[in-house]
């Protein structure tokens, strides 16, 4: 019985019949092939799985970035296999343009360079063009540099470039006389004039005119009393006397704001001895021409010590000024800030004058800061020249020359750099320029002629000299002289003159029929032609006689009346 069961034991172990090993057996959970199998080292479910393919200690199922060892250098949270911007911060990107900051050139534009110039567009000076090409080396790419073939571009200021400028250093659009060549390159030929005589009756000795900036309307200022309108909108002449019953006003000045909203008529008057000012309003005349009194308001709250108003000028840094003197000797001398709305003068210089001080005018100073020059020819000379050097005021005395005789006007070329002064005791033409007044030699003098006043061309090319009417052997005239701008030398006149006689022939003659001694007292230019008015006459014991002038320079811009 035991023999029988050792054989059977060995017949099943020699032969496999009887029990099944299970290795090729797929449902064998030990068969290594079987995917069920949890030793199964090819199974992703065995947890003894040994794969890393990046080699960094971290079997691949349990590493976020199993190609890349390191995993994330920059520490994005992006593995550096996917990352865009090594280094950086791949989640940082100001301009949501894809590219990350720290790899993006333009980091804050999207897109980067829209002109592709090779600049940032929030970098780029010159948008939809090349940068780089700067053709004159200014700073500014062609592509948007106005004068891309000059630097500096337009040195003068005018509009125009350097390189296409017809006037260098001048106004390529200034062309008063409108003949293609700007009005500072123009040769300035000696001028000549045409004269005719307004027909005004019953006019006595004018003493002061000024014309509006739109050529519309002249005011003008008899010795007393009466002021003129003259109207060239409605041809009217209209004289009013604006003071009070049985008061004397002497009128020394008018003169109208630079925008023409306003006048000033300055003088004084007989019965209290007290200086006067009065404002004309130029949009209450336009309510009714035909009575220019309405547009007349008299100032009363005027500082009561000044005797004698005699000069106005308008924007001095943002003020009106207003000069005043005392009527006889001792002189003193008067300057005030003025408020031409409610007529409240704040008095900026008193100081004891030579002379009786006259008229002013605005001229630049040696820093070519605005000043005002003041001349003073009433029973001597005096000049004062009243200036902000660094906001503090200066007024100065006889500033470079002490001796230029009496003087009671001068005027301003429009541009501020200089101004002429008239001295009508020593016959001669000063000029102040940079805070001086040239030397008595220096001065032209036209010892056979009696100068007075002076009036400029609103564009500074010309000025008349205007003065007295004379008889002399070689005949009647009312002495007028032409001033080029930029043409002041004269060492014999008028033989070796760049100074010119322009002077009215046979004043004592129809349509003038003027008595000796009958002075050119003041001239205005137009702006809107080359001519305008002058206004004269002579008052004495004897007689009364005035006369209104238009003038005309030949060839010019035809004045019409």
């Amino acid at each position: 019985m035991l023999k029988y069961h050792f054989v059977l034991l060995w017949v099943l172990l020699t032969t496999g019949c009887a029990v099944n090993s299970g290795k090729d057996d797929s449902n064998n959970t030990n068969n290594v092939n079987n995917s069920n199998n949890t030793n199964n080292i090819n199974n992703s479910n065995n947890s003894n799985n040994q794969v890393d393919t990046d080699g960094d200690g971290v079997v691949d199922s349990l590493d976020p970035c199993p190609l890349d060892n390191p995993d994330d250098s920059d520490n994005d949270d992006i593995c550096d296999s996917n990352d865009i911007c090594p280094g950086s911060d791949d989640n940082l990107n100001s301009d949501n343009d894809e590219i990350p900051d720290g790899c993006d050139p333009c980091p804050l534009d999207n897109p980067n360079d829209s002109d592709n110039d090779g600049i940032c567009d929030s970098n780029d000076i010159c948008p939809g063009f090349n940068d780089i090409i700067d053709g004159d080396n200014d700073g500014v790419p062609d592509g948007c540099d106005p004068c891309p073939l000059d630097n500096p571009d337009d040195s003068d200021g005018d509009g125009v470039c350097d390189s296409s400028d017809q006037c260098p250093g001048h106004d390529d659009s200034t062309d008063i006389n409108s003949n293609g060549i700007p009005d500072g390159c123009e040769v300035l030929n000696a001028g000549s004039y045409e004269y005719s005589r307004y027909p005004a009756g019953g006019i006595n000795k004018l003493v002061a005119l000024d014309v509006h900036p739109d050529n519309s309307l002249f005011i003008l200022l008899e010795y007393s009393n009466l002021v003129y309108f003259y109207d060239l909108n409605n041809n009217t002449y209209i004289g009013i006397n604006p003071g009070e019953s049985g008061e004397t006003i002497y009128w020394e000045e008018v003169k109208f704001s630079p925008d023409g909203n306003e006048a000033l008529l300055v003088g004084y008057e007989n019965n209290s001895g007290n200086g006067v000012v009065f404002k004309y309003d130029h949009s209450s005349y336009l309510l009714n021409p035909s009575q220019p009194q309405n547009a007349l308001t008299r100032f009363s709250s005027l500082p009561a010590w000044v005797e004698v108003f005699t000069s106005t000028v308008y924007d001095f840094y943002n003020q009106t000024m207003l000069l005043g003197r005392n009527n006889s000797w001792p002189y003193n001398l008067y300057l005030f800030s003025f408020d031409t709305t409610t007529g409240s003068a704040t008095q900026l210089e008193a100081v004891n004058s030579g002379a009786g001080c006259q008229e002013m005018t605005k001229v630049n100073n040696e820093y070519g800061d605005p000043g005002v020059l003041i001349t003073c020819g009433i029973n001597g000379s005096d000049t004062y020249y009243y200036t902000l050097v660094s906001q503090v005021p200066e007024l100065r005395h006889n500033p470079g020359n002490n001796n230029i005789g009496n003087t009671s006007h001068l005027g301003a070329h429009p541009d501020g750099s200089h101004a002429l002064l008239i001295s009508w005791s020593g016959d001669a033409v000063y000029r102040f320029e940079s805070g001086l007044i040239n030397s008595y030699s220096d001065a032209p003098r036209f010892s056979t002629r009696r100068i007075w006043n002076i009036g400029w061309q609103p564009n500074g090319q010309r000025a008349l000299i205007v003065g007295k009417h004379q008889s002399l052997s070689s005949g009647s005239f009312a002495t007028i002289i032409e001033y080029r701008n930029g043409f002041y030398d004269c060492p014999y006149p008028f033989s070796n003159c760049e100074l010119n006689e322009v002077s009215i022939q046979n004043f004592d003659q129809a349509p003038w029929i003027a008595p000796n001694d009958t002075i050119l007292s003041d001239i205005v230019w137009r702006n809107d032609c080359d001519g305008g008015l002058i206004a004269g006459g002579k008052n004495d014991y004897s007689s009364s006689y005035g006369v209104i002038i238009q003038f005309q320079l030949v060839g010019g811009r035809a004045c019409i009346w």
